[in-house]
Parts: structure tokens; sequence; C-alpha cells
């Protein structure tokens, strides 16, 4: 079901849906040590009246 009480079948959500990954990479100090900072993201989008609306987000590790 959308966010407007529509409901979708399979075929018209995943026609509708976009699935983005990627790798966030930072470079901070703290306390005057550099870290970095590197996470990989996951994110699901669907288009809905015209625009794009996020479903759902994930962080997760990656390898060392």
């Amino acid at each position: 079901m959308t966010s407007d009480g529509r409901v979708q079948n399979k075929e018209e959500f995943i026609h509708g849906a976009a699935i983005a990954r990627h790798i966030y990479l930072s470079q901070s100090e703290l306390d005057g040590k550099a870290t970095i900072t590197r996470i990989g993201a996951l994110r699901v989008w669907q288009e809905q009246d015209g625009g794009w609306k996020l479903l759902a987000r994930q962080g997760f590790r990656l390898p060392a």
C-alpha cells in the first residue's frame, strides 16, 4: 500500500522502485587523532505522485 492508501500488486510496486547502494566515506579528527569512517548504505526508493519517496534504508559494515 502506498502512503496515500492505494493498494499495488507486486508488478506495480517493483516497476516504480529503485534500489541504491553506496559507500559513505569521511575523514575527521577526534581528540587530535585522524579518524576514517567507511560504511555501506542501502536505500529503497519508490516513485510516487511524480516524485521519489524513501521507503527503507540500512547501513552495514564493510570488510576491513
